[in-house]
């Protein structure tokens, strides 16, 4: 009201991505948006939004673990979680070691939901999507897939969007981190 603006919609971020990474898709699908501050689970089936759970580990507890087991600033803390990720060898391997504690409390959220869902519902989800600026974190796919057993797709909510394809490589590394905002952005568009 300060700013002389009005209010015209509201909207929870589990109802944006939904739309914009499920759409009419019927698929049982699980949906982890890691931010930097929290984790949003998601269950969507037959394209709706049936389930939603948040967890406080995300990307900053992963950076915040690297600054304290290596005694080094949050900064190269930062630069070193997202050039290794999860794929380092050798003394990058520490990463690695560092991270996935986090990393699991958050695979041990999503199975609680996908169990409780499954057992609810007698559905069983058939794959997961990562968003978030998290996603990106290399070798998390391949971790997520093996801890969790379903098919792990990094989140493209540009998908339904027509764009020139000379923006392919900026959209594969911007989309999952814009997913909430394109799904917003398209409310009443797809």
């Amino acid at each position: 009201s300060s700013a002389g603006l009005d209010l015209i919609y509201l909207e929870i971020e589990g109802l944006a991505l939904t739309r914009v990474l499920i759409g009419s898709d019927p698929t049982p699908t699980i949906i982890l948006d890691i931010g930097s501050r929290s984790t949003n689970i998601l269950i969507a089936d037959q394209g709706s939004l049936r389930m939603n759970s948040q967890t406080d580990f995300a990307g900053g507890t992963l950076t915040q673990a690297i600054s304290n087991g290596l005694n080094i600033d949050v900064r190269r803390a930062e630069k070193l979680k997202k050039q290794s990720g999860l794929q380092g060898e050798g003394g990058e391997r520490e990463l690695s070691t560092l991270m996935y504690p986090y990393i699991d409390a958050i695979i041990e959220e999503a199975g609680k939901m996908r169990e409780k869902y499954e057992k609810s519902y007698n559905i069983k989800l058939e794959r997961l999507i990562i968003s978030g600026g998290t996603s990106l974190l290399p070798g998390i796919e391949s971790y997520i897939k093996k801890q969790i057993s379903l098919p792990v797709i990094r989140a493209n909510p540009f998908s339904k969007i027509e764009y020139s394809k000379d923006l392919e490589p900026i959209i594969r590394d911007i989309g999952p981190v814009l997913s909430v905002a394109t799904g917003l952005g398209v409310r009443g568009l797809l």
